[in-house]
Formats: C-alpha cells, sequence, structure tokens
C-alpha cells in the first residue's frame, strides 16, 4: 500500500510540474498576441505627401495654389500702382487734383482689390472641397481594409487603436492638416510678395536676406523634427486610452452582474 501511495503521489507530483511547465509558453504566446503599437521616425516620406495629394484631387490641390498666387500677385501690383498714383505728377494742377486722372488710379486699384478678394475666396473654396474628398477618400480606403481584414488582425489589434484611428486621426487629416497647409502657404507666398516689394525699393536688402533665410532654415529644422516627433508620440499614446474606455463599457455588465461593483 506504501508503494502505491507514493507512487500516485509520485505521479501526481510529476503531472503537475509537468502542466506548470507546458502552460509557461502559452502564457508568453498570450503576452506577444498584441504587439505594442509603433511609430514612424524621422521625416515624413514623399510618397505620403503624393498619396494625400492624389486623394484631395491634384487639380484641386493646384486650384488652392494657383488662386492664392493670384491674389498675393494682385496685392503685389496693387501696392506698386499705389506707389506710381502718388508719385504721378499729373494727377494734380496747381494744388487742384484732375478728376480724370483720379477716377482712372482709383478704379484701377480698386479692380485690383476686388481681384484680391476673388482670388482668396476661391483659394479657400477648393481648400475646403479638396480637404473634404481627401479625408472621404482615405477614410473609405481604410474602411474597406478594415472590413476586408482576416480575423487574425482583430485578434491582434485592439479596439481602441481602431477607434483612434476613425476618430482622432480622421479629425487631424480633416481639419487640422488642409489648415496648417493652407496658413504655411500663405505664409510662403506673403513672404515671398513682401521680398519682392521691399527688394524693388531697395536692392541692397538682397544681401540680407541670404544670412537670414539660412537663420530661419536651421531654427525650423530643429522646431520641426521636435513637433513632429512630439506629435506621433500623442498619436500613439491616445489608443491604449481608447481600447481602456470600450473595455470598461464593454465589461460593466458583467461586473454588476457578479455583484463585483
Amino acid at each position: 500500500r506504501m508503494s502505491i501511495t507514493g507512487s500516485i503521489r509520485s505521479t501526481s507530483s510529476s503531472h503537475r510540474n509537468s502542466v506548470s511547465f507546458d502552460t509557461q509558453p502559452i502564457t508568453n504566446q498570450i503576452d506577444k498576441l498584441i504587439q505594442e503599437e509603433s511609430s514612424e521616425t524621422g521625416g515624413v516620406k514623399l510618397a505620403v505627401y503624393i498619396h494625400f495629394i492624389k486623394s484631395a484631387g491634384i487639380p484641386m490641390v493646384l486650384s488652392v495654389l494657383l488662386f492664392q498666387l493670384l491674389s498675393q500677385g494682385l496685392t503685389v501690383v496693387s501696392s506698386f500702382w499705389l506707389t506710381d498714383w502718388t508719385s504721378d505728377p499729373s494727377t494734380s494742377v496747381d494744388g487742384v487734383q484732375v478728376v480724370e486722372r483720379r477716377n482712372y488710379y482709383l478704379g484701377i486699384y480698386a479692380l485690383l482689390g476686388v481681384g484680391q478678394v476673388v482670388g482668396a475666396v476661391l483659394s479657400s473654396f477648393s481648400l475646403t472641397y479638396s480637404s473634404v474628398m481627401a479625408c472621404r477618400q482615405l477614410h473609405l480606403s481604410m474602411l474597406t481594409r478594415v472590413i476586408r481584414a482576416p480575423m487574425s488582425f482583430f485578434d491582434t489589434t485592439p479596439t481602441g487603436r481602431l477607434v483612434n484611428r476613425f476618430s482622432k486621426d480622421m479629425d487631424i487629416i480633416d481639419n487640422i492638416i488642409p489648415l496648417t497647409a493652407y496658413n504655411a502657404m500663405i505664409g510662403f507666398v506673403t513672404v515671398l510678395g513682401t521680398l519682392l516689394v521691399i527688394t524693388k525699393s531697395t536692392p541692397i536688402f538682397l544681401a540680407v536676406i541670404v544670412p537670414i533665410g539660412l537663420i530661419y532654415y536651421f531654427v525650423q529644422k530643429v522646431y520641426v523634427t521636435t513637433a513632429r516627433q512630439l506629435r506621433r508620440i500623442e498619436a500613439v499614446s491616445r489608443s491604449p486610452i481608447y481600447s481602456h474606455f470600450s473595455e470598461t463599457v464593454s465589461g460593466a455588465p458583467s461586473i454588476r452582474a457578479y455583484g463585483s461593483v
């Protein structure tokens, strides 16, 4: 009897050891099932910009740029026209303004102002339409890929990550990116027009443009690198929050059913 009991105990002990030994790799596999979300490093690839422009529509993107260039070009022309108006001696004779010459300069100046407004309005309209088209196309493409994804994709991808893509990331594509790009384009065109006006009146200013441009280039290079990486870290850090919230909401009925709260 003692031998039988000892054999049973040894068998049970060896069985427990084998079970605990076999479950360890399974636990490791479960931990590795859902991978941590990674983020890109370095500059944004050119293919990303091309894909966004194609989603927005190349003609509409060109329309935004051309109408903005038209508006800023008319602004520069109106500045030159105002300079010619004030320096024209034929606008007044013996201190009395010549009505015909005044109306001539004033009419052209008014037409230039109307052209500026029309160019700015058409540029804003083109921007709005292209941003809507880009957001719709990217959302449709992402939704199609998620619907056609295999079940292994949903097993390895948390729900919060998908919610983050379809909510905050789409909001950035729809609102923040178009406005940021539009403001950058306006700033570039405005600076270009201002430099043109200053250079025409003061040509020596060209000697100062190069060192100032180099300083701005190095400053923006440091800023853009830091801001871009911080934006990526912020985007990745939102996914666990959405996952935790969705799991809390879905698990609340079970917790209440078992009286744990």
